[in-house]
């Protein structure tokens, strides 16, 4: 499973924020890949991006513009996996 964070460039306080959180969430479950994007990354047109932060699970915008929470994360995680 993926999952994507993409934040400005340098990032700011929002998007720190939700790296940490995903990050962090992610390590409670097995095979996850975290991968981060800058504003200058194609993945923000082919996802039609707009704002930042932003998470997609599984090419589904979870949270644009804001913070994910924990229990959000968690949440979608467990959806896509079938728990």
């Amino acid at each position: 499973m993926k999952i994507e964070v993409f934040h400005s460039d340098p990032p700011c306080k929002k998007c720190k924020k939700s790296s940490e959180i995903v990050k962090e969430v992610a390590k409670e479950f097995e095979d996850i890949a975290v991968e981060e994007f800058g504003p200058n990354d194609e993945r923000f047109d082919e996802l039609g991006i707009m704002m930042t932060p932003t998470t997609v699970i599984e090419e589904q915008i979870l949270k644009q513009g804001g913070v994910p929470r924990e229990d959000e994360v968690r949440k979608a995680i467990q959806k896509f996996k079938g728990d």
